[in-house]
């Protein structure tokens, strides 16, 4: 439970300010190429940015919103979205039956 935690703690504090801060520093370039990739490969941001889709909130997260709605507004970003999210649970519960199934209880 508490590496769970630590996992979620480090996904949404320390990801989040990482991002942020590569977004500042490189606030003179186009952020598109590597702001969307990054966001995809956190569960908790990727899912946040599915839901404000879903309901329309894109136009309040501004220009980052406008990125993430052309890219993961469409069907094949859904798709996209979708199967990143599955391999989020998939994998991680793979190598949990893998460790676990070769431990004797």
């Amino acid at each position: 439970m508490g590496l769970a935690l630590v996992l979620w703690l480090g996904f949404v504090l320390v990801y989040d300010a990482v991002l942020m801060w590569l977004m500042f520093v490189t606030s003179e370039y186009p952020i598109e190429p590597f702001v969307v990739p990054l966001a995809a490969l956190n569960p908790v941001d990727l899912a946040r940015i599915m839901v404000m889709l879903q309901i329309d909130l894109a136009a309040m997260m501004g220009y980052s919103g406008a990125v993430y709605k052309s890219f993961f507004g469409s069907a094949a970003g859904m798709a996209m979205a979708a199967a990143i999210l599955s391999l989020w649970v998939v994998l991680p519960a793979w190598g949990g039956f893998r460790v676990f199934g070769k431990k004797d209880l």
